[in-house]
């Protein structure tokens, strides 16, 4: 099952707020692996991987390959440690940042708006009392969220939590502090953050199913209708939101990873898929800047 239209327009916005999607009980065969890059010179290897931040727990996505590359390395990098994204830190931060009480989405939404935020609230069972001092942005994530963990997908499962759970001896690097990742979220426009919200009254009976399609796709390392649905389609109907929430942070990632390069040693590099594909990608900007970067896994190349 391919993603369609109505897909599309949701999956642009969850990514988003997510940067996560999920993904079916995939019974894996012999060729299929998620995929990734590696960029190379005299001195350094650096695996690009790609994660899913939400998973089913009976999903096997790892290879011996692919852990053997992360055994290998000397350093082990996240957006943001996995830890640390579910810590007492980042409770404190999406409360300050998350909450209005004076102004509540009864006020931020129009009457249309907050009946159909109250309905699909209901329909997961979340009281809406409870979520109407929220901003936007936030309600967004709360609803994906709860949508995503009712349908079988938990971060306990993804990828981010599985590789954090097999470091050993490794260095542990973050891309981002937790401030700087929340930001990315808190600090959007507030039309936009509206936009988000509105995207996830249209698409939420049908979220679950359709992320499945496309982690299918990404178990079997083929990226490519992830590239056009998720990261072509989402630069041209929410431009602000993907400079926001990819280049810009795409660039400030290949500015790390040159500086690793200049070292020496191996890494491995997880981080959201949407971040490695595209014509904005920290893979095509390193290619820009005139490195190598060899695919491997799935079905075919980039």
């Amino acid at each position: 099952m391919k993603p369609n239209k109505r897909f599309r327009r949701t999956f642009r916005g969850r990514a988003a707020l997510l940067l996560s999607a999920a993904a079916i009980a995939f019974q894996s065969v012999a060729w299929a692996e998620p995929p990734h890059w590696v960029v190379r010179d005299a001195d350094s290897e650096l695996v690009l991987f790609p994660t899913i931040h939400a998973l089913p727990t009976d999903l096997e996505w790892t290879t011996e390959r692919l852990l053997a590359q992360f055994a290998e390395a000397e350093e082990v990098w996240f957006e943001i440690d996995p830890t640390e994204a579910q810590g007492p830190a980042m409770q404190q931060l999406v409360m300050e940042k998350g909450m209005d009480p004076s102004q509540p989405l009864s006020e931020r939404l129009d009457e249309a708006q907050y009946a159909r935020f109250e309905e699909i609230a209901g329909s997961l069972g979340l009281p809406v009392a409870q979520l109407d001092p929220m901003r936007p942005w936030l309600a967004s994530l709360t609803l994906t969220s709860m949508a995503m963990m009712q349908s079988g997908f938990d971060s306990n499962a993804g990828v981010e939590a599985r590789l954090r759970a097999r470091i050993d001896g490794q260095e542990l690097r973050q891309l981002e502090t937790v401030e700087e990742q929340l930001g990315f979220l808190a600090d959007l426009p507030e039309p936009l953050q509206i936009e988000l919200l509105e995207s996830t009254f249209d698409e939420i009976d049908d979220f679950a199913d359709e992320l499945r399609a496309l982690a299918e796709d990404w178990a079997r390392g083929d990226v490519a209708d992830m590239e056009s649905d998720l990261i072509a389609e989402m630069s041209t109907a929410y431009p602000e939101l993907y400079e926001v929430i990819f280049v810009r942070r795409n660039a400030n990632w290949v500015e790390i990873i040159e500086q690793e390069l200049a070292g020496s040693g191996t890494d491995f590099i997880a981080v959201g898929a949407g971040h490695l594909v595209g014509d904005d990608s920290v893979v095509a900007m390193l290619r820009a800047r005139g490195w190598t970067v060899e695919r491997f896994g799935g079905e075919t190349g980039d």
